[in-house]
């Protein structure tokens, strides 16, 4: 740099508080000039920065410096750096042009890493605003803004864990996901990942090691239930890294954080709800339930996310709505209800009638015919009259149940049209409810005519 270029830098100093330094990145032959501090955290610090002299280009830059001090934190510098070069070129990560490492007297070293400056901002801008010094939320997105946005954040998180061995980030949230120039956003600060994995059963020293670094390296409201908890026996891998980007996820719906407290009982739990006043479909509600299971096995791998995100976003670019709430399937009909107690004769059938429903669905046709025998007042009749054994009342109860169940005809006007993939699931869903609940009211009439037939006795 020129004696005046050096002259202005002292200048700018004195009038900013804050000191200018010139760095020399050999790797891409840049002298680069850092301009003011952007963030700062316990041993790293970004800056914003441009090339030095008097005729350099206007290109902006951030430089980000690690000061390691001791093996942890020289550790965290070499694996950021290391994965920097590897990423460089990957879609969906910041762009490192160069790094840097310059030893200091004391024995200490600073890592420097020359990144592409990002003047976006972070996810946090899009989820939240400033308003009198405090954060309020931002509008609602767009559907597929927020798939969009999903998508662009679990591209590289797959990258990373399609790596041998996996790489896991540990330390995804909006803050690490930064809006670059071009419109896009990429994902930064890989100083906390690791390939390292804890299996499910591992000794106490382990245990309590890796808690140790998980407070060091992670945020609290965004860590998985296993790592919380690392006592329950789950193993802890690349599956956490799906529940942040479930927290991210619902974020962008939703404006606000999963798990608020900075308690980990909630995240034990995975005890968090959608609004009902939520404006997305089934399948994007669906999406984010399936990173924030309890159980790391129970959660989708990254590019799974990541081909459903896209593949929901093709559909709405596409022009095709989204898919409308399934409407509640109709209650399933009851049971026969018993007759008075002590009644005479009653007869074997108990008064059981023949129903018949058609069905058309998807192109198919189908037709069941059912006939109820032996109902609860039968069954009572029988037993106040010396009718027929209790056994064969239960079978033909159940033949009844088995009946209902399997012959039931589909709701007045739902079976015309195609149903959603979302749709279909609700109805499955609501079918076994159906299904648990006359098995269970089928079980309480089983031990009430047993106890009747002990009292008898």
């Amino acid at each position: 740099m020129s004696w005046l270029g050096k002259a202005l830098v002292q200048m700018q100093s004195l009038g900013s508080g804050f000191t200018p330094q010139t760095l020399t990145f050999d790797e891409c032959g840049k002298e680069i000039l850092t301009t003011s501090l952007l963030a700062e955290g316990g041993y790293s610090y970004v800056y914003a920065a441009r090339e030095a002299g008097l005729l350099a280009g206007s290109t902006q830059y951030a430089v980000k410096k690690v000061l390691a001090q001791d093996d942890e934190t020289r550790a965290i510098a070499e694996t950021e750096v290391r994965l920097l070069r590897l990423v460089r070129g990957v879609p969906g990560f910041v762009r490192c042009h160069a790094t840097l490492c310059r030893p200091l007297p004391s024995g200490a070293a600073e890592h420097w890493m020359l990144l592409e400056y990002c003047p976006h901002g972070s996810l946090v801008d899009v989820v939240y605003h400033k308003r009198g010094g405090a954060y309020a939320p931002n509008p609602p997105l767009p559907e597929r803004r927020v798939l969009e946005l999903l998508a662009m954040v679990a591209e590289p998180v797959a990258f990373l864990h399609s790596l041998t061995p996996a790489v896991q980030h540990r330390d995804l949230k909006l803050e690490n996901v930064l809006g670059a120039a071009d419109g896009t956003y990429v994902l930064c600060d890989l100083g906390s990942a690791t390939t390292a994995t804890l299996p499910a059963e591992r000794t106490r020293a382990a245990a309590l090691a890796e808690e140790e670094r998980i407070g060091r390296t992670s945020t609290l409201m965004y860590r998985a239930p296993e790592m919380c908890d690392l006592f329950a026996a789950q193993p802890i891998g690349p599956p956490a890294d799906l529940w942040a980007l479930g927290c991210i996820a619902y974020a962008l719906c939703f404006r606000s954080h999963p798990f608020l407290a900075d308690s980990p009982l909630q995240i034990l739990n995975a005890s968090y709800t959608l609004p009902a006043s939520s404006p997305y479909s089934d399948e994007l509600h669906e999406l984010v339930r399936s990173m924030l299971q309890r159980r790391p096995s129970e959660r989708p791998n990254a590019a799974v996310v990541l081909r459903r995100a896209r593949s929901l976003l093709r559909a709405r670019r596409g022009g095709r709505a989204a898919p409308q709430k399934a409407p509640p399937p109709p209650a399933p009909p009851p049971l026969p209800t018993p007759q008075a107690e002590g009644g005479g004769k009653g007869g074997e059938d108990g008064g059981g009638g023949k129903g018949e429903g058609k069905g058309r669905g998807g192109g198919g046709e189908g037709r069941g015919e059912e006939r109820r025998e032996g109902g609860e007042g039968g069954a009572e009749g029988g037993e106040g009259g010396g009718g027929e054994a209790l056994p064969r009342v239960i079978r033909r109860l159940r033949a009844g149940f088995r009946a209902e169940v399997c012959h039931r005809p589909p709701a007045a006007g739902g079976g015309g049209g195609r149903l959603t993939a979302a749709a279909a699931r609700a109805q499955a869903r609501a079918a076994a409810d159906a299904r648990l609940a006359e098995a269970a009211r089928l079980r309480a009439l089983e031990a009430k005519l047993l106890r009747r037939r002990g009292d008898a006795a």
